[in-house]
C-alpha cells in the first residue's frame, strides 16, 4: 500500500479526529460563518462553544466513551451539536434518516443500543416507545436543544480518541435486506476527505451548498471538507430549480452538489445565461454520468469545475473520484464522462472475475474491489457479515460490475446481481440507462431484465419522460407513448450492440427511490412483472 495522504486545515496542520475541527477552527476563525440557515448565521466560535455544551450534557446524562448517540433530523445546525458534542466526549454519532419509518427506525435503534436519542419534532409521539428499547436511557426532543445546552458549560472536555476507535456508526439503506451499521474509525475518516480535497479548493469565505442528507457519508463528508477550511455550509432547503438558482446567486455560493438532472434543469430556466455565475467555482455530482451536452453547455453558461466521487459507505465514501481536468469539453472527456475516475490516493481497486476471484486486465467486466485505509472496521456486531464482505487479504467485495480503460479510469456497469443475461451476452443496465439518458425526452430510467423463452432474459426500460422544465423539446412532449418507445429502441440500437437494447419501453410518472436516495431495482422488476402480464401495477 502507498503512503497514506492525511487531509490538512487550510493553514495547515494536519487533521486527525472530528474532535479537533471545531477546536481547531474557532481558535483561528473564531468570527467566521461556520453555518448558514435562514434565520440565523453560526460563527464557528460560537458552533465549537454549542458543541462543548452538548458534550458536557451527554456526560451529565451518562454518556461514556464508546456509547451511541443517536440523531434523528433533518439539516439544521443541531446536527452539528449533537455529532460534534458527542465527538468531544467520546461518543461515537450515529446520524439516522428522519424519512424512515418508526418501524424502521426502531430496529436500527434496538441494533445500535444508543444511549441517548435525539429526535425530530415529528417523533416526538413515539419518544416514550424509542426509550423502551433495550439500552436507551433518553429521548430529547432537538427542537428543544437551545434550551437543553443552556443548561450546561462550554469548557471543553478535551477528549481525543485514537486513530482505529470507531468515530462514526453510519447505517445502510437496506435496500436489499435489513440495514446494517457501518463503523467508519476516525483514521478512515481523515484519509477519506484527503483525496477530494485535493481537487476541491475550499478555503475561509467559502459557502458550500448542498441539498444532500448529512445522515449520509457523501453529505457528511462534504461539510466536514467545508469545515476543515474554514468554509461555510448553507443550510437552507429550497424547492424548484428557480428557487435554487436564487440561493446560489444571492447566497454568493462557491461550492454546490447537484444532480446532472438538475444542472440541465437550471441551463433551461429563462435568465439563466444572462446571470453573472462567477461566484460559483465547483459544481459536486454523482448518482449518474455527466452527459456531455450538459457538460458544454455548463461550462459555456456557469463557466465552474466539475467534480464527481464513487464511493459506498463501507468505503467512507468516495474512493475513485473524476477531477477537474477530466471534465474539460474536449475527446477525450466524451469518454471519461461515462466513468467514475481513478482510484483515489488511498485507495487500491481492482477487478475480478466472479467465479474465479482472478484480477481482469482493462478491458475485461469483473466485480469491483476495493483496499484501503478508508475501508470500514467493519459491519456493527456481524463479523459473520464483515468476512462476507471482506476477503481475508483486506479487499471488499463491493458487489458492484466494473471495468478499467488502459488509462486506469474505471467505467461502472451495473450491481452484479442486476446483470441481465441475454442470449449467453452480458448487458449491464447502468450502460443502457446512460444511452437512454442522452435523449432529450427521458428525464429519468431504469433498466431491467425479464424473462424471455427465446432470450432467457431480455432488458426492459422504464422510463420517466422528460417534461417542463427539462431539456424536453417540445417535439418530444407531444410524441405519444408508442412513438417515443419506438424512437428510444431506434435511439439505443444506434448507439449499443442490439442485444443490449431494450426490447419493450413501458413509461411510469416516477420511478421508486428509497429514503436515501437509492433506486428500488426489485420494486421495479415487480413494476414490469405486472405490466407485462397485463395487470394494473402500483405506483
Amino acid at each position: 500500500m502507498a503512503t497514506v495522504h492525511w487531509p490538512e486545515y487550510w493553514n495547515g496542520g494536519r487533521y486527525r479526529t472530528l474532535e479537533q475541527v471545531m477546536r481547531h477552527t474557532a481558535a483561528h476563525l473564531p468570527q467566521a460563518p461556520a453555518l448558514i440557515e435562514p434565520s440565523r448565521t453560526t460563527s464557528f466560535g460560537d458552533l465549537d462553544r454549542s458543541t462543548s455544551q452538548a458534550a458536557n450534557g451527554l456526560a451529565a446524562l451518562g454518556v461514556q466513551p464508546g456509547d451511541r448517540v443517536c440523531y434523528v433530523g433533518p439539516n439544521v445546525r443541531s446536527f452539528f451539536e449533537v455529532i460534534f458534542g458527542a465527538s468531544k466526549v467520546g461518543a461515537i454519532p450515529m446520524p439516522l434518516n428522519s424519512r424512515l419509518s418508526v418501524e424502521e427506525l426502531t430496529a436500527i435503534i434496538r441494533d445500535a443500543e444508543p444511549v441517548v436519542v435525539f429526535i425530530a419534532p415529528h417523533l416526538a409521539e413515539h419518544g416514550e416507545a424509542f426509550s423502551a428499547i433495550p439500552g436507551v436511557r433518553h429521548v430529547i426532543d432537538w427542537s428543544m436543544l437551545d434550551e437543553w445546552l443552556a443548561q450546561y458549560p462550554a469548557t471543553d472536555p478535551g477528549y481525543e480518541r485514537l486513530l482505529d476507535d470507531t468515530a462514526m456508526l453510519f447505517y445502510t439503506s437496506g435496500t436489499t435486506g435489513q440495514p446494517k451499521g457501518i463503523e467508519l474509525t476516525a483514521r478512515n475518516i481523515a484519509v477519506s476527505v484527503a483525496g477530494p480535497m485535493h481537487f476541491i479548493d475550499f478555503a475561509p469565505g467559502s459557502v458550500a451548498y448542498a441539498p444532500v442528507p448529512l445522515f449520509h457519508v457523501a453529505g457528511f463528508g462534504l461539510a466536514l471538507m467545508a469545515h476543515l477550511a474554514g468554509a461555510a455550509i448553507l443550510l437552507i432547503q429550497v424547492e424548484g430549480t428557480a428557487a435554487l438558482r436564487s440561493e446560489l446567486i444571492e447566497r454568493s455560493v462557491t461550492h454546490a452538489v447537484m444532480v446532472p438532472t438538475v444542472i440541465r434543469d437550471l441551463l433551461n430556466l429563462p435568465g439563466t445565461r444572462e446571470i453573472d455565475w462567477s461566484t460559483l467555482r465547483w459544481i459536486l455530482y454523482g448518482g449518474a454520468p455527466m452527459p456531455e451536452s450538459v457538460l458544454r453547455e455548463a461550462a459555456e453558461v456557469i463557466g465552474c469545475d466539475f467534480y464527481q466521487g464513487y464511493g459506498l459507505t463501507e468505503t467512507t465514501g468516495g474512493f475513485c473520484l473524476l477531477g477537474p481536468d477530466d471534465h474539460r469539453p474536449n475527446a477525450e472527456a466524451v469518454r471519461r464522462l461515462r466513468s467514475v475516475g481513478r482510484p483515489a490516493p488511498n485507495a487500491e481497486v481492482k477487478i475480478i472475475d466472479v467465479h474465479t476471484g482472478a484480477v481482469l486486465p482493462a478491458g475485461q467486466h469483473g466485480e469491483v474491489c476495493m483496499r484501503g485505509e478508508a475501508l470500514m472496521k467493519g459491519y456493527w456486531q456481524r463479523p459473520d457479515l464483515t468476512s462476507q464482505a471482506i476477503d481475508t487479504e483486506g479487499w471488499l467485495h463491493t458487489g458492484d460490475g466494473g471495468e478499467f480503460d488502459d488509462d486506469g479510469y474505471l467505467y461502472l456497469h451495473d450491481r452484479i446481481k442486476d446483470m441481465i443475461v441475454s442470449g449467453g451476452e452480458n448487458v449491464y443496465p447502468a450502460e443502457v440507462e446512460s444511452a437512454l439518458l442522452a435523449h432529450p425526452g427521458v428525464a429519468q430510467v431504469a433498466v431491467v431484465g425479464i424473462t424471455s423463452e427465446r432470450w432467457g432474459e431480455t432488458p426492459v426500460a422504464v422510463v420517466v419522460r422528460a417534461g417542463e422544465g427539462s431539456n424536453a423539446e417540445p417535439t418530444q412532449v407531444s410524441l405519444t407513448d408508442a412513438d417515443l418507445a419506438a424512437e428510444l429502441v431506434a435511439f439505443t440500437r444506434a448507439r449499443l450492440a442490439r442485444y443490449k437494447c431494450p426490447s419493450a419501453v413501458y413509461f411510469a410518472g416516477s420511478l421508486p427511490f428509497n429514503a436515501n436516495g437509492k433506486l428500488l431495482k426489485h420494486c421495479v422488476r415487480e413494476w414490469v412483472s405486472a405490466k407485462a402480464n397485463g395487470l394494473t401495477p402500483e405506483s
